[in-house]
């Protein structure tokens, strides 16, 4: 039988142990934690730059798909006056 004073100085020693490790998986929780902080920003800016590069390539083909339209009227409108093609 081991004797009372041992058992706790064992008990002590475990308790120091399971201490130790309860502050490094805490360290480790609040490093991965900030990690994650880090990320989510990062992903909100992306997302936000993309979301805005899509806004501009809808509105250049918007404005290029106008133009092209106008184009169209206007070859339309001369081929209608085949005497001011000749000119």
């Amino acid at each position: 039988m081991i004797p009372p004073e041992d058992q706790i100085k064992g008990l002590q020693s475990q308790v120091k142990t399971l201490e130790i490790q309860l502050t490094f998986k805490s360290e480790t929780i609040s490093k991965l934690s900030e990690q994650l902080d880090a990320l989510q920003y990062t992903l909100r800016d992306i997302t936000q730059k993309y979301e805005s590069e899509v806004q501009l390539t809808k509105d250049i083909t918007k404005d290029m798909t106008s133009q092209y339209k106008g184009m169209q009227d206007r070859i339309r409108s001369l081929s209608r006056w085949p005497l001011l093609l000749h000119r």
